[in-house]
């Protein structure tokens, strides 16, 4: 179904791109890091002015950040690459402000009056968004098959994300890397991610993996770009 239609119970419908976003170890920051919770808000106030000029619409609930683009003056693909874009600023600035974030990109119908939410793109992405073990955005599955295997995307690149469990495949993953670092050598860009990281210690078992999988996609992406 594509377009808006609006049923008995007078919830619109509508179809598009549904992101959430949370902040790793959420708790244990804002027990410990006094300007969380300012940093969180000013996060939200720059994701919000990302999505300008669109119809885009930006919701939060505690560290939950929720981010929805309907169908209108952009297809499908426009809007994924829309909110490619909006995540990869999310994750540069989430980074330096030491409240990383993770998340999923779902595509399909949805329902959102204020702050409640409902429909399949929601209940997939909801599903979604807290599987990786990293620094990230993955496309769900009705996200990735909305996208034309033919055309090249700016703002995403295809990995095998870490997912919780046995699960492995390949999917667009947001290309945040991209735009970490104006530095030329790419050692530096590593070097400057990991003085970022080392600030956000100390790394028990339980969290290191998330970083140690954000390198290792920091890395592949400086391997293409070598490539290329």
């Amino acid at each position: 179904m594509r377009g808006t239609v609006t049923i008995k119970e007078k919830k619109t419908i509508r179809s598009g791109a549904v992101t959430f976003l949370d902040v790793l170890g959420w708790k244990g920051i804002w027990k410990n890091n006094n300007s969380s919770e300012k940093d969180l808000f000013s996060l939200i106030k720059e994701i919000k002015y990302f999505s300008r000029g669109s119809d885009t619409d930006v919701k939060s609930i505690s560290d939950t950040i929720v981010i929805f683009t309907p169908e209108g003056n952009m297809n499908s693909q426009e809007i994924l690459e829309h909110h490619g874009y909006i995540c990869m600023e999310a994750i540069k600035k989430s980074i330096k402000k030491e409240i990383p974030l993770r998340g999923a990109t779902a595509y399909g119908e949805f329902s959102v009056k204020e702050n409640i939410f409902v429909g399949p793109a929601i209940d997939e992405v909801a599903a979604w968004h807290e599987l990786t073990s990293w620094i990230g955005v993955i496309m769900t599955p009705s996200a990735f098959f909305e996208i034309d295997s033919n055309l090249k995307l700016e703002n995403w690149m295809i990995y095998s994300p870490p997912i919780k469990g046995k699960m492995k495949w390949d999917t667009y993953c947001v290309n945040w890397p991209s735009i970490w670092s104006n530095k030329a050598n790419e050692h530096e860009k590593i070097r400057e991610l990991k003085n970022n990281f080392k600030i956000m210690g100390p790394f028990l078992p339980e969290y290191a993996d998330k970083y140690i999988n954000t390198l290792k996609f920091f890395k592949k992406h400086l391997e293409k770009e070598g490539n290329n």
